[in-house]
């Protein structure tokens, strides 16, 4: 079961959930390695468009934090997408940051939108990928 919505309300706590911050440490490595391991699970995945970097840290993450949001946004992109689930994968982009224009070209590509996926994958310097939506649009 994803831990996100108790994730979600220990940070909305402040500093009025001092306590239940404190009772986190025994169960913290478990609910990173949920927080990592749902990324890949279509059901889970479009949570990644809240407060990863917030949950990281909750669990007592100690590395980059910021990176390892990003790069569990991306995966969790990539899971949505490739599940069909463009909307949800399209909202957990938009937290991605820097913006990830590979992602957002093959997104595109995915939704049909193959003119934007082109000048997107042109914009990423991926000019194979624009090719390719370029022709597959007749153009």
């Amino acid at each position: 079961m994803a831990p996100f919505a108790l994730l979600d309300a220990t940070l909305a706590l402040d500093s009025d959930g001092s306590w239940l911050r404190q009772a986190l440490p025994p169960v913290a490595q478990r609910l990173r390695d949920a927080v990592e391991t749902f990324a890949s699970d279509t059901t889970a995945a479009a949570a990644y468009a809240g407060d990863v970097q917030g949950w990281l840290k909750l669990t007592g993450y100690a590395g980059d934090a910021a990176a390892t949001a990003r790069a569990l946004r991306c995966q969790a992109v990539d899971t949505l997408t490739d599940g069909g689930e463009t909307l949800a994968a399209a909202q957990v982009l938009t937290a991605v940051k820097p913006p990830d224009l590979a992602r957002l070209g093959r997104l595109r590509e995915v939704q049909g939108r193959l003119d934007e996926a082109a000048e997107t994958f042109e914009a990423a310097d991926m000019p194979a990928d624009a090719l390719r939506n370029w022709r597959t649009a007749g153009k």
